[in-house]
C-alpha cells in the first residue's frame, strides 16, 4: 500500500556530496508540476525519492499512488493504471477507477517504467498528451490532474534503439532528469544507513540495539552491494535475528545469510578470512564461482530464492510473517513472479 500523502516519507539519510547535490536538484524541481523522470539501479531509493518530491510539492494534500509497472502482468496494467468499465473483461463485474483516478490532484510514481508494453505507454502518452483518459472498455473521456514521476533501471535509450520503448514518451516523461547514484559510488553512506536500519529492526524485533565493529563495518563498505540499500536493509534485518551479544563481530556477519560474498572495497587490501573455511573472501568466491560454472540467469537465480522463502513461511504469501515480506516485495509481485516461474504450492504443504 502507498502511504498516505499526508504521511512525510522517511529521512534520506546520507554524508555523501552526491546525494547532497541530488537532494538539492529534487528541492528545485519538487513546487513544479514538471514530469520527472528518474534513472538508477534497483534498490537506491527512487520510491522514497518520488515520495519526499510529493511532499515538498503543492500537491502534498492530495493522493500519492506508486505503482510498479514490471511488477503488474501485461494484461492488467491498462485496467490497473487506467480502469475499467464494467463488463471490459471477463471479471469486470463493476466498474473500478484506475490509479491515474485515484491519485487525481496528487502524484503518481510510475516504477519499472521501461517494463511497460508498447500498448500501455501508447495510451500512457495520450494521457499526458489530454490530461484525459478513458477507462478500459470506456467511451467516455475522463479530465484527470495528475503529475507523473517516472523510474527505471533500464537504459531507456538502448530500449528505444530496440524498439521496445517509445521515443515520444521518453522526452514527455524526461520533463527533469534525476540519476540517482548506486550505494557503492557512496561508500561513506554504507555505515550511516547499517546502523540506522540496527536500531530500525531492534526496535521492531524487540532485539537488543547492538553496535557494528570497526572491521565488521569496514567489510561491509568493501562489498559492492549490486540491489544497493534495498540489500543492505534486508542483509541487516537479518543479521539482527542471528546476531547475538552486544556488539556485531566478524563471526556475526558470516551467521547472516549469503554474505560470503562480500568483497573487500580494494584490490590491495588483503581480504579478510572466512571462519567457516579458514580461506580469503576473494580467493574463496573464485573458487566457488569456477566450481558453479556460467553464472546463473536472472529468473535461475530468483527462482529458488522465492521457493526457500515460501518453504520458510509454510507458503504464506502475504502480511508481516509472509515469504513477500522476507522477500521485500508486494503480495501482488510475488503472486506474479510465482506464476512467471510456475511455482505453485505443494500439496503436502
Amino acid at each position: 500500500m502507498t502511504p498516505p500523502s499526508s504521511t512525510p516519507p522517511a529521512q534520506i539519510l546520507s554524508r555523501s556530496p552526491a546525494i547532497a547535490l541530488l537532494l538539492k536538484r529534487v528541492q528545485q524541481v519538487a513546487n513544479t508540476d514538471i514530469q520527472v523522470l528518474m534513472l538508477g539501479e534497483t534498490g537506491v531509493g527512487k520510491s522514497l525519492l518520488a515520495q519526499t518530491i510529493h511532499h515538498q510539492s503543492t500537491r502534498d494534500a492530495e493522493p500519492f499512488k506508486a505503482v510498479n509497472c514490471g511488477g503488474l502482468p501485461p494484461s492488467l496494467i491498462e485496467s490497473e493504471l487506467f480502469g475499467h468499465e464494467r463488463g471490459a473483461f471477463t471479471g469486470a463485474t463493476k466498474r473500478r477507477t484506475g490509479y491515474f483516478e485515484q491519485a487525481d490532484g496528487g502524484t503518481i510514481f510510475l516504477d519499472e517504467i521501461g517494463d511497460m508494453s508498447m500498448e500501455a505507454q501508447q495510451r500512457l502518452l495520450h494521457v499526458l498528451e489530454q490530461d484525459r483518459l478513458t477507462r478500459v472498455g470506456g467511451t467516455t473521456s475522463v479530465p484527470v490532474d495528475v503529475r507523473v514521476i517516472a523510474a527505471t533501471h533500464r537504459d531507456l535509450q538502448q530500449a528505444i534503439g530496440e524498439g521496445t520503448f517509445r521515443e515520444d514518451l521518453y522526452y514527455r516523461l524526461k520533463g527533469f532528469l534525476l540519476t540517482v547514484p548506486p550505494l557503492r559510488a557512496r561508500r561513506e553512506d554504507i555505515p550511516l544507513l547499517a546502523e540506522h536500519f540496527m536500531r530500525q529492526y531492534a526496535h521492531q524485533y524487540q532485539r537488543p540495539v547492538r553496535t557494528l565493529s570497526a572491521d565488521v563495518l569496514t567489510y561491509l563498505q568493501g562489498y559492492a552491494w549490486p540491489g544497493n540499500v534495498r540489500e543492505l536493509k534486508q542483509w541487516v534485518r537479518q543479521a539482527v535475528v542471528v546476531c547475538e551479544g552486544e556488539r556485531m563481530a566478524m563471526a556475526d556477519v558470516w551467521a547472516a545469510a549469503d554474505v560470503g560474498l562480500v568483497l573487500p572495497s580494494s584490490e590491495e587490501d588483503e581480504p579478510p578470512v572466512c571462519p567457516r573455511c579458514g580461506q580469503h573472501t576473494r580467493r574463496r568466491v573464485a573458487a566457488e564461482e569456477a566450481e558453479a560454472g556460467p553464472p546463473l540467469t536472472a529468473a535461475e537465480a530468483e527462482k529458488p530464492r522465492i521457493i526457500a522463502a515460501l518453504q520458510q513461511t509454510n507458503w504464506v504469501v502475504s502480511g508481516e510473517r509472509g515469504a513477500a515480506h522476507l522477500l521485500g516485495m508486494s503480495a501482488k509481485t510475488l503472486a506474479y513472479r510465482m506464476h512467471k516461474y510456475g511455482i505453485q504450492r505443494p500439496k503436502s504443504a
